[in-house]
C-alpha cells in the first residue's frame, strides 16, 4: 500500500524541508531512496504526527522497486542480495514497530511476503562485528542476536497486529472475524518465540565491573 502524501497543511517545517531535500535527489537509485525514506520515519514532531507513515510507505515503495522484496531470488552469497535482504527486513521491522507503537495498520501484510523466509541472521551482518568504533566484538555479537530475535518476534506478531489494527476497521474487519482458535494460535507462536529467545540470548560473559551493583560499605 503506497500511502498518499499528507496535505500541505499537515507538513510541519522540518518535515517539509525533508520532503524537499528528498525530492531534489531525483537521480538516486531505488535502494538508496528506500534507505533515506526509512531513516526519515524516525522523525516525528509529535506522537500524532503521521508523516512517518508516509515515509514508511515511501520506503516500502522504493524497496519494492529495487527488488528488495524478492531478495531471496538473487544469487546466494552476493553483496546485492545481502543489501536487499537487510533493507527489506528493516522495512518489515519498522512497519511492525510503528503499528504497535502508533496503533496503525500494517503496510506489509502477512500475505505480501513469504514469512517462512528467515529474517536477518548473524551471518547477514557479521561483517560489522569487528568494524564498530563504539562496541567491542562481543557486545556487537549480542546486538546482532537481538536483531535476529526481533525479526522472529515480529513474524510471530503478524496475526495479533492484523487483529488489533485491521486495514479497514469496522464490522467486516478481522477484529470480528477472528476465531478463538486463531487467537490461541497467535499467543502460542508468541510463547514459542519467548522460549526460543530466552534460550538463544543467554549471555555467559561476565558484566564489566562498572555495571556490577555493589552494596554500600
Amino acid at each position: 500500500m503506497y500511502q498518499s502524501k499528507p496535505s500541505e497543511e499537515k507538513w510541519n517545517g522540518g518535515s517539509r524541508n525533508s520532503k524537499t531535500l528528498f525530492d531534489l535527489e531525483e537521480h538516486r537509485d531505488s535502494v538508496r531512496s528506500a534507505q533515506v525514506a526509512l531513516m526519515l520515519t524516525f522523525y516525528a514532531v509529535t506522537i500524532d504526527d503521521a508523516t512517518n507513515s508516509y515515509w514508511l510507505s515511501t520506503a516500502i515503495h522504493y524497496a519494492r522497486m529495487g527488488g528488495a522484496d524478492q531478495y531471496q531470488t538473487k544469487g546466494p552469497g552476493t553483496e546485492r542480495k545481502a543489501t536487499l535482504k537487510r533493507l527489506w527486513w528493516c522495512c518489515i521491522l519498522r512497519d511492525r514497530i510503528m503499528a504497535l507503537g502508533h496503533r496503525r495498520p500494517l503496510q506489509i501484510r502477512p500475505t505480501d511476503f513469504d514469512f517462512s523466509q528467515p529474517g536477518l541472521l548473524e551471518d547477514d551482518i557479521e561483517d560489522e562485528i569487528h568494524g564498530s568504533r563504539v562496541y567491542d566484538p562481543e557486545t556487537k555479537t549480542v546486538l546482532l542476536r537481538l536483531v535476529a530475535s526481533l525479526c522472529e518476534l515480529v513474524v510471530a506478531m503478524n496475526g495479533i497486529l492484523e487483529l488489533c489494527y485491521p486495514l479497514r476497521p469496522g464490522p467486516e474487519s478481522n477484529r470480528n472475524g477472528c476465531s478463538s482458535q486463531e487467537l490461541r494460535d497467535s499467543f502460542s507462536r508468541l510463547d514459542e518465540w519467548h522460549q526460543s529467545a530466552v534460550a538463544k540470548l543467554q549471555i555467559s560473559a561476565r558484566l564489566p565491573d562498572m555495571y556490577v551493583l555493589r552494596k554500600p560499605v
